[in-house]
């Protein structure tokens, strides 16, 4: 029988000044070589349930802490965090509070060279780990330097060099790409699977988590609110899942919609697979009439040449190239791109393909190398920042990068302020802001670096709304968010959108992309390989493979069912719900649950 290599018992902390616990009562056992996924809304506790693994909680972050702590037969409150440390690895959701050395393989030699290992060996750990990572040819960088999701790669790399029994992780995935994605969980697996490490994991990737890990453990307000296998969380605990706004895998939410209505007979798939075999059975033994999918090559064309044409051209990219200094390569190689007035455009791509690179040009942080960048008529090379700030609003990955006044009045009022709007101007937009981003007044008093991660991106949202710029570019704006959170965040961007305005998002979340976009603009190797609706992109995997993209999970199911009349190129759960209901029950207007 496995012994337990983590207990928490009747555990309890509170933050100094905090009115009541992040963790209440948490008992949780973990075996030795289990594998734990930890999901729960932003706030729910998932960060301080991992801080308590390492020592961090209470040794480095203060705060009351009742109930005992056990980590490989280790009490957290008597034993010190370097000997701790030889046994549990964590790797934190920021990349950019564990990066310590000014160069990456420097950084993922650091932890074994700590540990007094032969010069060999950690030259090996170095290039098996950069290898995993897809991070090879970047060894001499400096970390710095590299994109959120490269940084991100880094960190997991030098917490993975120093193999440890315990690996912990808080959002290690949220800033990659797709498929760079899947390899971590996979990754992960291996070492759980195959040397028997014990894995901890907090994360909102519920495909991923469904396939890999052996239980979930959902946190709501600091307590466990469901606990079990993946089969047991995504069918049974689904009104919880919805309850707490926490996603589950896309093709579960449609069997769990089918069964509502008796058009689904088998138990609620995970995984893409199992849903195929099931959704053809149902198709077959339906006898239904063959849906005709608008998939033809002309159609699409002409529909993709229409949205690019469409509207007056606001930001344009001529012959763009550019090369960071010292760099031996192009970040950016012959951009072509015209983004017209009132589109709503996803910048995807993997990780270092040059997303952020690209957008930077648009507020001037970045100067083309050569070519032209023009934004509403205005040559980028002859505009200062400061110029281009008036048209165009940025928010970076990082909110934190931008949040810099006392309190949060200031900070609304600080972009205002430096067009010389009027004080009833600057009033006025401050309370309009804070309306569109869901925040409340209450908080205009409050630092900033005082509220939650989802906050302070609402903050760093209405910080430029308050001048109402014609263009909104915006990097990761839902990074480590929760569902519910991710949708509100979107649906912010979605009323600016309404009014008139050009918005800009770069995103690894395929399911928003699909859903809000109205044009995607898909980037690989400093290049645009791809400029279309998201109806197109979707059914182009052959190019987005390049690019390491994978569509929604509801697409790929799409995609893979045309022989029984499903047409490719769906987009939502509510697209494929409406057409399954039309084809096996025969309606024109089909109800959604």
């Amino acid at each position: 029988m496995a012994t337990s290599h983590v207990i928490l018992e009747h555990v309890t902390f509170t933050y100094p000044g905090a009115d009541k616990p992040a963790l209440n009562s948490i008992d949780l056992e973990v075996k030795k070589g289990e594998f734990v996924a930890i999901m729960g809304p932003t706030g729910s506790g998932k960060s301080t349930l991992l801080l308590l693994l390492n020592g961090s909680i209470p040794h480095y972050i203060e705060g009351t802490l009742e109930g005992d702590v056990i980590v490989a037969g280790l009490n957290t409150k008597e034993a010190r965090i370097p000997n701790i440390a030889q046994h549990v690895g964590l790797i934190f959701d920021d990349p950019e509070v564990q990066l310590v050395c000014p160069i990456v393989e420097e950084e993922v030699a650091f932890g074994p060279a700590n540990l007094g290992l032969p010069r060999e060996e950690i030259q090996r750990r170095v290039e098996s780990c950069l290898n995993t990572v897809r991070l090879k040819g970047l060894e001499r960088r400096n970390p710095y330097t590299l994109s959120g999701g490269e940084k991100q790669s880094v960190a997991i790399a030098a917490v993975l060099a120093m193999q440890p029994e315990i690996l912990v992780c808080d959002e290690p995935t949220s800033m990659l790409d797709p498929l760079g994605e899947k390899k971590v969980y996979s990754l992960i697996r291996d070492l759980n699977k195959k040397y028997g490490m014990t894995c901890i994991l907090a994360g909102q990737e519920s495909e991923e988590i469904a396939e890999f890990a052996d239980r979930i453990l959902i946190l709501n307000h600091g307590e466990v609110v469901a606990e079990g296998s993946p089969s047991k969380v995504f069918e049974e605990e689904m009104y919880i899942l919805e309850k707490t706004g926490i996603g589950a895998p896309q093709v579960s939410v449609l069997a769990a919609r089918m069964k509502k209505r008796n058009l689904w007979k088998s138990a609620i798939p995970l995984a893409l697979e199992e849903a195929k075999v099931e959704l053809a059975r149902i198709l077959e033994g339906n006898m239904a009439k063959q849906a005709v999918g608008r998939v033809e090559g002309e159609i699409e064309e002409q529909e993709m040449i229409r949205e690019q044409t469409e509207g007056k051209a606001i930001i344009r990219f001529d012959d763009v190239y550019f090369k960071y200094p010292e760099a031996y390569e192009y970040a950016l190689e012959n951009i072509n791109l015209t983004i017209r007035e009132g589109e709503f455009l996803a910048l995807i791509g993997q990780n270092g393909s040059g997303k952020t690179t690209l957008s930077k040009h648009i507020i001037g942080i970045l100067k083309p190398t050569q070519g032209k960048v023009f934004v509403d008529g205005c040559d980028t090379l002859r505009a200062s920042t400061a110029e281009l700030a008036r048209t165009v609003g940025y928010c970076f990955q990082n909110p934190d990068h931008q949040l810099f006044s006392l309190s949060v009045k200031e900070e609304l009022s600080f972009g205002p302020s430096n067009f010389s709007l009027q004080p009833n101007e600057i009033e006025r937009g401050i309370y309009d802001a804070l309306k569109i981003a869901g925040l409340s007044e209450s908080i205009l008093d409050l630092p900033p670096r005082a509220l939650g991660k989802g906050e302070r991106q609402r903050v760093a949202f209405a910080s430029i709304l308050t001048w109402n710029p014609k263009i909104f570019v915006i990097d990761e704006p839902t990074t480590g968010q929760d569902l519910k959170e991710s949708l509100f965040i979107m649906d912010t961007l979605k009323e600016f959108n309404k009014r008139g305005k050009t918005v800009i998002f770069i995103s690894h979340e395929m399911e928003l992309v699909a859903q809000y976009a109205t044009r995607v603009a898909v980037m690989c190797q400093g290049q645009v390989i791809l400029n279309a609706p998201p109806k197109t992109v979707f059914t182009r995997t052959d190019i987005l493979r390049e690019s390491n993209i994978e569509p929604p999970q509801v697409t790929l199911l799409a995609n893979n069912m045309g022989k029984w009349g499903v047409p490719p190129g769906i987009l939502t759960l509510d697209e494929m719900e409406e057409f399954l209901e039309e084809t096996l029950e025969g309606k024109k207007d089909a109800r959604r649950v």
